[in-house]
Formats: C-alpha cells, structure tokens, sequence
C-alpha cells in the first residue's frame, strides 16, 4: 500500500562542520519525528473499512543534511525508518516484533525525468541513512518510491494481539507537497500495510478451570511428599 504523503541529531557533521563519511545510524532526527507525528495524526483520522486494518510500519523522509552557504551547495539526504520490534512507538507504530524490510530499494526520479534506482538491502529496525542517499542541494527531485518485502507477514503487536498483513510487500512514495519538486525537511511518507487484527487465542474458561485444577493437585501433591521425607514416611 502506498502512503503519499528516538530523537537525537544524526551527528553527520565533524566537530570542525566538515561533512564526514556516514554509516549506518539508529537515531531518528527530531525533524523527521515531527513530521512523522504529523502525517500519523492525519493517518489515523482515515476511515477504515469493517474487519481491516491498517497500520505503520515505518516512514520515508526527505531532509537537509549540510545547509547551503557562501556560495556553497549544501547537502540533502533521504531517510527510511523502521519503526518495528526495538524501535516501536505503541499506539503509533506498534509492531512489537523486529521486521526486516527484506530487498528495499529506493527508486528516485530526478526533475527531467532521469531515474536512479538505489538498493538499500535487508534494512532492520532502526534510521537507515546510507552514503548512497546523499546528494548535492542543486539537485531536485520529484519523487522517491520506496519498496521492500516484509520479514514476516504475521506479526505481534504492543498490545498482546497478532496482525496479518495482507501482502509481504511494502512500498511507500513520497510525493511534493507543494510545487513540482520535494521540498527537504518538509516532504515525506509514511510505510503502512493493511491487513487483519488476530486476537491472541485465550483458553476457555472450562479448559482454563482444569489447567487450575491440575496445577492445584500437582502442587498439592509435591507438599505432601515434603511432609512424608520430613517425617521419615516413603512419598506418594
């Protein structure tokens, strides 16, 4: 399904402002947690249909890395985040379990119609912000679509129930929200899958009564014998 439109710095810059060589980060920087918490609030007002689900697993973000000045380009960047497992966010992304976002890659259409297709590999939970997804400010693009294949397609969540999504694979695209190019710091996705709540399976009472009993009789059991060594008889 296609959704167009942690906190702490990425510390991609050296001490003395130089840009340095970038390997893979968990932090998540706190522009991109703001406007995910945006395009959640906006996510969750959508209407779902009877029986369905749809939930977040992640996001797509397009930023500023190194700002333009003295005549200086700067640098802009992309990001995908996978907000499963160690890295869940209950209520808003609440996959308790880690997914691996299995293949991803990041197809980018540059303003003239010239596309590079990057692959980013098997991406677990976590900021991925990989050297291949720096470019030059000079740069436009009009879109980036994100794809990959989930891990798992059955899958826990924060709140002791299981989801089946209804298709391993994920993609997300990040379209302009104003004008004919992306804007960094302002355009991003959201990496959503749609599928069905499966209630974890509770015992039923009657069943859940003769696990109670049995317990009870062991336990019981094991006391009595202590009593018989204690007094020198021979256990049941």
């Amino acid at each position: 399904m296609i959704a167009s439109n942690n906190l702490e710095p990425h510390n991609k810059l050296c001490n003395k402002g130089a840009y340095c060589n970038k390997s893979y980060t968990t932090g998540v920087s706190l522009s991109v947690a703001v406007r995910l918490s945006v395009a959640l609030a906006a996510f969750f007002l959508l209407p779902i249909a009877s029986g369905a689900a749809t939930i977040a697993l992640g996001g797509v973000s397009f930023s500023t890395l190194i700002p333009s000045g003295g005549g200086v380009a700067g640098v802009t960047d992309f990001e995908v985040d996978n907000f499963t497992g160690s890295f869940a966010l209950p209520n808003d992304f609440p996959v308790s379990e880690n997914l691996t976002f299995q293949n991803s890659q990041l197809v980018l259409t540059e303003q003239g119609g010239t596309q590079e297709v990057i692959p980013l590999g098997d991406l677990t939970p976590g900021a991925d912000t990989p050297n291949s997804l720096d470019f030059s400010s000079t740069l436009n693009f009009v879109s980036a679509a994100f794809t990959a294949t989930l891990s798992s397609q059955t899958f826990a969540l924060s709140d002791g129930t299981a989801f089946e999504a209804t298709s391993s694979q994920i993609s997300s695209a990040v379209n302009p929200s104003m004008g004919l190019t992306l804007s960094p710091d302002i355009d991003f996705s959201l990496i959503v899958v749609s599928g069905t709540s499966v209630a974890t399976t509770v015992p039923e009472p009657r069943s859940l009564s003769l696990a109670f009993i049995a317990s009870a009789a062991i336990l019981a059991t094991l006391r009595l014998n202590r009593r018989f060594e204690i007094c020198g008889r021979k256990p049941i």
